[in-house]
């Protein structure tokens, strides 16, 4: 025994003389730190434990005291303990175990039946102790009579590509919520947890009090003062716990290895499930039946008799008949380590197909085709795995994943984990269903489901009419849980999972249905659901071969949040507004300071807040200053998101209305009509006059105001012999300030959109409209994009301006060449795709389309731009005649 660890007293509970004993207990409690109690006895000299993971624990008006002398009377110290996670914009739960009592013990007389079952575990020699109060019940408990959930066993090929096989099981699973997906017998990954790493680090743990969590009273009475339990409560004592509303919760545990942890889950679990009484040494192998009924037996039916002497034992040594167990939850990978292997940083290693697969937990949230991939964060427990080290008993209650979200879980290794299921149309009906038969503690705890301590027996569910299923979840297999799926469980015995969240792209409409919640709960959001919407529409218009499937997904997703966007504003079209700017929630989170919705899309602000910002539901209520002092900003007008909206649907653009060369009506007056559903600049016709139908063949016409008042004059841009497009400007878009976005020839606006008639490469030699743009990339660089009008599917996506085009004239060239070789005439004549420029065709050469651009710079912020124009237009002056001498 180690010299510094203070000696641990064994108390034989089998001897005679309880009276005494019991007396002796106490005066030795009052003296030594460390009781270790055991029902069979024990010679006293037994060499004790290794360290354990709970310490002593008092009545909350007693303090632990330190190892000293025993004619010393320590000053009390109070315990301290607390819980830190390292998330970003994970939503808080409160795990400390709050129902505590501040006075004493009840004196009121203890009766010997209804008592609470009880096992409170911990070592000798450690910081802790291990009472072992009662024993399994064999057939007493009941389980759960439901059907199971749909298990799964993809191919080799099947299991190659993980979203197409989830897509490809989802009509399957979504009636039940959750399946099992068992690998392929070749899928085998290393477990880096059971190397050094579960040996020497080392995680923290909570204590689960299992019998609480159904069967418990509100930390409240109905008068609104704490209520008085019959037996006193445990809980660490901080002073400032005691100044707060406190509910119940899993207070935190020690800290174990994985190898400590599993040695001491084992024992726990050996000795509870002996076969016999107290001196048989015979031990239980319990099925996951036996396991399972006995779980539900705790958590129902948490008052059994037990044995009145160990009940005074219990009330002398200040300790509670609890049944608790540890579980090590939520642990960040990124901080212990995956169990998964990463992919390797060293240069020149060659990547394993263990490191790549999708099936990896560090790789699902993030693979193509999840709408994830564009979270640039590192959220823990959302993009980054979560490892959950379990035992015997220990529990998770049920809930949903954050924003609804799919979670695939993997066990590496250990006892089975039983899962219950509830599909997400069902979602509902278990929050009815568990408001009804625990009314007491809704009432007090509202957002109850929210804090993942309550569980209520599927047994009852299933009477309720709410359909549950079950999985039992082996080494080595899956379980995914579909978006609002209801889910809960517990653990067999010791085992090591990892967990994390994935979003496919049909995920986007139970994400807009969770904020949408939340706003309503005031509850804080993990992601912007409107980020990864809009990043998703991005890219989806930017890629040249598109899913049919997700763009139909996208343009209901986003249709239906452009209908909520519309009718906000328009509730404060009042209110003055302007764009924000790119970067305004890049660097700080930014949500409503009243409901905590997120504000990448919309915001409001006053001059009276500089730092707070609120959404357009509660512009006008988060301060009482007059409208005059309040701003709305938007990332995108409202036309540009219908313009995306438009192309996702494969929409043609409705046909420009031009204005008719007359007088004007009024000085200003909107160059396109808002019916069309285009956007045109705020200075455009003090920048450009306005642009009349132009004739074919003959040039752009444009209405210029004269200066100094007069009659207007019409001005015809003439085209050059050399091939000189009709361009008509669509949209202007919005000015961007960063590297890339504007040369020392053009401004180039995110969202600028031109139209201008070419070959139809598809119907030679006819002409069709094509369509260039100028996209806001997901990496904060320009893309350009050439489409056919009503036709988006023939696309051509790139970096460069110029390549575009001169893809466009390689097709026409191509088809020319076919052709010809058919022996069809009157075809066009082949040219260099090189004759083709990006800035012509896009529009950038025009003066009509280059005035109303350089109004978007009115500060001229685009220096490497206006250096160019200034030196242009200083040559471009008329030279002074030669002095003569």
């Amino acid at each position: 025994m180690d010299p510094k660890t203070p000696p641990c007293v064994v108390i034989d509970l089998e001897e005679e003389g309880e009276e005494e004993q019991e007396e002796e207990v106490v005066e030795v409690m009052r003296k030594r730190p460390r009781i270790v109690v055991k029902r069979a006895a024990a010679p006293c000299d037994e060499e004790p434990r290794p360290a354990g993971p709970q310490k002593r624990k008092r009545r909350m008006q007693q303090f632990c005291y330190s190892s000293g002398s025993e004619d010393e009377e320590e000053e009390p110290k109070a315990v301290t303990t607390s819980t830190e996670k390292n998330l970003r914009r994970k939503a808080w739960i409160d795990y400390h175990d709050s129902d505590s009592e501040t006075e004493g013990l009840s004196q009121e007389k203890i009766c010997d039946d209804e008592l609470p079952l009880g096992v409170i575990q911990g070592r000798a020699g450690s910081n802790g102790f291990q009472l072992i109060m009662t024993k399994y019940r064999g057939e007493a408990g009941r389980a759960p009579n439901l059907d199971p959930a749909p298990v799964f066993f993809p191919t080799e090929e099947e299991f190659q590509d993980t979203l197409k096989y989830i897509e490809k099981i989802r009509p399957l699973v979504e009636p039940y919520g959750i399946c099992r997906v068992v690998p392929p017998k070749s899928w085998r990954p290393p477990c880096s947890l059971k190397d050094n790493v579960g040996e020497t680090v080392r995680f923290s743990t909570r204590v689960q009090k299992i019998h609480k969590l159904q069967v418990r009273e509100p930390t409240t009475s109905s008068h609104g003062k704490k209520s008085r339990p019959k037996v006193s409560k445990i809980l660490t004592f901080t002073p400032q716990a005691a100044q707060q509303q406190e509910f119940f919760g899993f207070e935190p545990g020690p800290s174990f290895t994985i190898k400590e942890f599993e040695a001491y889950a084992d024992e726990l679990k050996e000795k509870y499930f002996q076969a016999g009484e107290e001196d048989d040494t015979s031990r239980l192998d319990p099925s996951v039946e036996q396991i399972e009924r006995e779980f539900w037996r705790i958590v129902e039916r948490p008052s059994e008799q037990i044995e009145a002497r160990l009940l005074r034992l219990c009330y002398h040594l200040c300790l509670t008949p609890d049944f608790q167990v540890l579980y090590g939850a939520d642990i960040e990978t990124n901080v212990f380590k995956s169990g998964f292997p990463k992919l390797a940083t060293v240069a020149n290693k060659q990547a394993t197909p263990y490191e790549t697969s999708g099936w990896n937990l560090n790789n699902i949230a993030r693979l193509k085709g999840s709408v994830l991939e564009f979270e640039a964060d590192e959220i823990s427990g959302v993009v980054v795995p979560w490892l959950y080290v379990g035992m015997c008993f220990s529990s998770f209650c049920w809930h949903v994943e954050d924003h609804h979200l799919y979670s695939v879980n993997y066990m590496h290794w250990g006892s089975p984990k039983i899962w219950y299921g509830v599909p997400g149309f069902a979602a509902s009906k278990l929050e009815a269903a568990m408001k009804k038969c625990l009314p007491a503690l809704f009432k007090e705890q509202p957002d109850l489901l929210h804090k993942l301590v309550t569980q209520l027996s599927p047994s009852i569910l299933a009477e309720e009419g709410v359909p549950v299923y079950k999985v039992v979840q082996n080494s080595g297999e899956f379980v995914i849980t579909f978006p609002r799926a209801y889910h809960a469980g517990f653990n067999c015995g010791f085992n090591c999972a990892e967990a994390v969240n994935v979003a496919p792209v049909n995920w986007l409409p139970h994400g807009q249905s969770a904020v949408e919640t939340y706003k309503e709960q005031h509850r804080k959001t993990s992601i912007s659901h409107d980020k990864l919407l809009l990043a998703s529409v991005k890219q989806e218009l930017a890629e040249v071969s598109a899913s049919v499937t997700h763009r139909q997904i996208l343009a209901s997703a986003l249709k239906a949040r452009l209908n909520l966007e519309s009718s906000r504003r328009a509730a404060v079209n009042d209110l003055r507004a302007q764009t924000m700017d790119v970067n305004f929630d890049s660097s700080a989170e930014r949500e409503c300071c009243v409901c905590s919705y997120d504000l990448h899309l919309s915001a409001a602000a006053c001059q009276c807040s500089p730092d707070l910002y609120s959404c357009l539901d509660h512009v006008k209520s988060f301060c009482s200053c007059t409208p005059e002092k309040k701003l709305i900003l938007y990332r995108h007008e409202l036309s540009e998101l219908e313009e995306f909206l438009r192309e996702l649907e494969g929409r043609p653009l409705p046909p420009l209305k031009f204005k008719i060369h007359g007088p004007r009506p009024e000085l200003n007056r909107q160059l396109v009509d808002p019916s069309s559903g285009l956007e045109s600049s705020r200075s455009w016709e003090a920048a450009c006059g306005e642009v009349l139908n132009p004739a074919p063949g003959k040039g752009l016409m444009v209405v210029e105001p004269r200066s100094g008042g007069g009659p207007r004059v019409a001005r015809v841009i003439r085209p050059s012999k050399a091939f000189s497009p009709n361009i008509e400007l669509v949209r202007t878009g919005r000015l961007v300030l960063k590297p890339g976005w504007h040369t020392k020839h053009a401004i180039l606006p995110a969202g600028f959109r031109t139209r201008v008639q070419f070959y139809d490469y598809l119907d030679l030699p006819q002409a069709c409209y094509y369509i260039s743009e100028i996209l806001d990339c997901v990496d904060g660089k320009p893309l350009f994009k050439v489409s056919m009008e009503g036709r988006p599917h023939e696309k051509i996506v790139c970096s460069s301006i110029d390549f575009c085009w001169q893809s466009v004239q390689e097709k026409v060239n191509s088809r020319i060449k076919q052709l010809r070789e058919s022996g069809k005439a009157n075809l066009p004549p082949l040219r260099p795709p090189e004759s083709l420029k990006g800035l012509e065709m896009f529009g950038f050469t025009v003066p009509s389309v280059v005035k109303a651009v350089e109004t978007l710079d009115p500060t001229h912020s685009c220096d490497e731009y206006w250096m160019e124009r200034k030196t242009n237009d200083l040559w471009s002056q008329p030279w002074p005649p030669l002095l003569r001498s």
